[in-house]
C-alpha cells in the first residue's frame, strides 16, 4: 500500500539499487530468434576444453538504450575460462535485439548482467 492505495511492484532481472530505492524495474529482454547460434563454434570450443558432461556459464554485461538497441556488450565471466566460449557468446549476441528495460513504467537505457548456461555433450554442446 502506498498512500492508502494498492501498489504493485515488479522486479524482473532485479537490480539491487532499484530494489533498495523501491523502483519497479524490468531489465531489457532479448528478442527471441535474434541471437545467432547458427554456425556457432560451440562444438569446437567444447572439444578444445574437453569438458564433456559438465556445465559451463558465460556472464555478459549489456547496455541497451530506451529503444532496445544494444550499445555495449562485455564478457564479465567465463567458466571454464580460456576455451573460446566467451568469443562464441559474444559473436552470437553481436546482433541481438532487445525489448528495452523499464523503470517505473518508462523505457530507460540501462546496463545489466545476463547469464547464459551451457551443458556440454560428447557429440557437441547443447545450449540451456
Amino acid at each position: 500500500m502506498t498512500d492508502g492505495r494498492p501498489h504493485l511492484r515488479i522486479y524482473a532481472n532485479q537490480s539491487h539499487n532499484d530494489i533498495v530505492k523501491g523502483n519497479d524495474f524490468i531489465a531489457p529482454q532479448v528478442v527471441a530468434n535474434t541471437v545467432d547460434w547458427v554456425g556457432s563454434k560451440y562444438d569446437l570450443a567444447a572439444q578444445k576444453a574437453r569438458v564433456y558432461h559438465k556445465n559451463g556459464a558465460i556472464e555478459l554485461s549489456f547496455t541497451v538504450d530506451a529503444n532496445g538497441n544494444q550499445k555495449d556488450m562485455k564478457v564479465v565471466a567465463e567458466d571454464p575460462p580460456g576455451f573460446g566460449f566467451s568469443t562464441v557468446a559474444r559473436d552470437a549476441y553481436a546482433k541481438a535485439k532487445f525489448i528495452p528495460g523499464f523503470r517505473n513504467g518508462r523505457p530507460v537505457e540501462c546496463t545489466f548482467d545476463y547469464a547464459e548456461w551451457f551443458k556440454t555433450w560428447y557429440q557437441g554442446v547443447e545450449q540451456r
